[in-house]
């Protein structure tokens, strides 16, 4: 019921918004890309768009939906006060990627795409320790300072200005398919392997992993 209206949206911009220029000119004269094709002609960028879909993808689901339920079975937190601290930290990320974008398009993607991706290296160890301390309020602080830095990953603007017009869609739903699929839907699976091996920390670990191959995409 509440994604229901999206629908509406998506038909009004189907319906009666104007393409860009890039895509209007092309429009006669393109056909349909497979994804072979775009793989063959534009490997790089896609496999640079996995990497870096990938520390957004990997840290939303193992940050924010692992941890809280993680939080809760350890009764470090209840799960009321994790969700909704949760909630806060997906809130600023909200609200800071259209800004983030806005900015990036006067100075460019790459300086957002490292800046998140080293900060998140940075903060990764130390905003685990503050959530897992008991404190609600130190969970609220770690889980926002991750969502400002998941937020200022421009990943969906970036890549479409890495593939050319005939091949964006095929090339950007290529890149966050495979890693939405392989590296968000498998980080609450590595987040329990961790977890119950003992090593809990090794969450940060993994986000900071990740953090740093998007840092080398970038």
């Amino acid at each position: 019921l509440v994604a229901l209206p999206l629908g509406l949206v998506g038909l009004y911009g189907r319906v009666r918004l104007t393409e860009s220029q890039a895509f209007a000119g092309d429009a006669r004269r393109r056909q349909p890309t497979s994804i072979r094709s775009v793989w063959s002609e534009h490997a790089t960028v896609v496999r640079r768009g996995f990497v870096l879909v990938g520390v957004l993808a990997g840290t939303v689901n193992l940050w924010f939906v692992f941890l809280p339920a993680y939080l809760a079975t350890s009764e470090i937190h209840p799960l009321s006060t994790a969700l909704a601290c949760a909630g806060a930290g997906l809130v600023s990320a909200a609200v800071l990627a259209p800004l983030a974008g806005r900015w990036s398009d006067r100075v460019g993607r790459r300086p957002f795409l490292a800046g998140g991706s080293a900060t998140l290296c940075v903060v990764a160890f130390p905003m685990h320790s503050l959530a897992t301390r008991g404190s609600s309020g130190l969970l609220l602080l770690a889980d926002i300072v991750v969502g400002i830095a998941l937020g200022s990953l421009v990943v969906g603007a970036h890549l479409a200005e890495q593939f050319p017009v005939a091949a964006r869609a095929t090339g950007i739903a290529l890149s966050f398919g495979l890693a939405t699929a392989v590296i968000g839907g498998t980080a609450p699976l590595v987040g329990s392997v961790l977890a119950q091996a003992g090593t809990p920390a090794g969450i940060a670990g993994y986000v900071v992993a990740l953090a740093a191959a998007a840092l080398l995409a970038a």
